[in-house]
C-alpha cells in the first residue's frame, strides 16, 4: 500500500518565517538605498555649483550687472537638493572652481536640507568662496529688503547703485541708468514699486505699452529669494521701517531715474 502526502501548504511557522526574512532584507536595504539616493541628490548639488560657478565668471568676465552685488563681488545662488543636512559623500580633497574643501577660508559652512549654496567671485583679489550654507547677509550676499537712510539719499540723487537693498535689484533688472536690463520699459514709463509694511508687495504702471503682468512677473523674478512662497519680501524688518516704502522709476530719454521716500 503505497502512502500519499497530502498536500496542505506552507504552515503558519514558515510563513512567519519568510516574512520574517523578508523584513529583515528590507531593514538592511532601505539606510542603503536612502544613502545612495542621498548620494545622487549630492552629486546633483555638485553639479549645480560648479554651473553656478561658471555663470559667475561669464558676467564677471563680461562685466555684466546681472549677477554683480553692491559691493563689487558676484554671486549665483544653487538650490541645494540635498535631503538632510550635512555630508554623505565624501568630500576630502574635492575641488570646485578652484577652491578645495580644505580650504576653510573659502569652503564655508556645510550645507543644510534643500538649503542654498551661493558662489561668490571677488575681483579685487580674484577669490572665490563657496558658502554651502547661505542664508544672506552683507558681504557679497543678498542685498538688504529695506533700504537705509544711505539708500534714500543716494537714490534720491541718482546714485542709487551704491545702494544695498530690494530697490537696487529692481534698478538693475530694468537696466540701471540706461536701458539695458532683461526688463523693457517705454520712454515716459513710470514704474512704482511699494513694499508694504507685511512685505506684501504693490505695482502701480504708467504709460506701459505692453503687458503690465509680464512685466510684474518679471520684476518678481528678478527679486528671486528676496521673494518667499507666499510673494512677499523675505526677512522684511519692522520698527523703524514699520510704514513701507515706494520706489519709483520714470524712464525718460533713455535713461532710469529711481527714487524712494517712505511711506508715512
Amino acid at each position: 500500500m503505497k502512502n500519499k502526502r497530502q498536500n496542505t501548504g506552507f504552515t503558519l511557522a514558515e510563513l512567519l518565517i519568510v516574512v520574517a526574512i523578508i523584513a529583515v532584507l528590507v531593514a538592511i536595504s532601505i539606510p542603503i538605498f536612502s544613502a545612495l539616493l542621498e548620494k545622487s541628490r549630492e552629486s546633483t548639488d555638485f553639479a549645480n555649483v560648479r554651473s553656478a560657478y561658471a555663470e559667475v565668471m561669464v558676467s564677471a568676465i563680461s562685466q555684466g550687472n546681472e549677477l554683480k552685488q553692491a559691493d563689487g563681488t558676484y554671486r549665483a545662488l544653487a538650490k541645494l537638493n540635498q535631503a538632510k543636512d550635512d555630508w554623505d559623500t565624501n568630500i576630502t580633497d574635492m575641488t570646485i572652481g578652484g577652491v578645495n574643501s580644505s580650504d576653510t577660508a573659502h569652503w564655508l559652512h556645510t550645507p543644510k536640507a534643500k538649503g542654498t549654496c551661493a558662489v561668490i567671485f571677488n575681483p579685487a583679489d580674484g577669490s572665490t568662496t563657496i558658502d554651502w550654507d547661505y542664508t544672506g547677509g552683507s558681504s557679497g550676499t543678498t542685498p538688504s529688503p529695506t533700504p537705509t537712510p544711505d539708500d534714500i539719499t543716494n537714490a534720491n540723487n541718482g546714485n542709487i547703485e551704491t545702494a544695498n537693498s530690494i530697490f537696487h535689484t529692481i534698478y538693475r533688472a530694468i537696466g540701471g541708468e540706461h536701458q539695458t536690463g532683461t526688463i523693457h520699459v517705454d520712454n515716459n514709463t513710470q514704474i512704482i514699486v511699494t513694499v508694504k509694511p507685511d512685505g506684501s508687495l504693490d505695482f502701480q504702471f504708467d504709460k506701459l505699452s505692453g503687458n503690465a503682468n509680464t512685466v510684474k512677473d518679471q520684476i518678481i523674478t528678478a527679486l528671486g529669494e528676496l521673494i518667499n512662497d507666499e510673494g512677499k519680501v523675505a526677512f522684511y524688518p519692522l520698527g523703524e521701517y514699520e510704514h513701507g516704502y515706494k520706489f519709483t522709476i520714470k524712464h525718460n530719454n533713455g535713461q532710469n531715474k529711481p527714487s524712494i521716500e517712505k511711506l508715512p
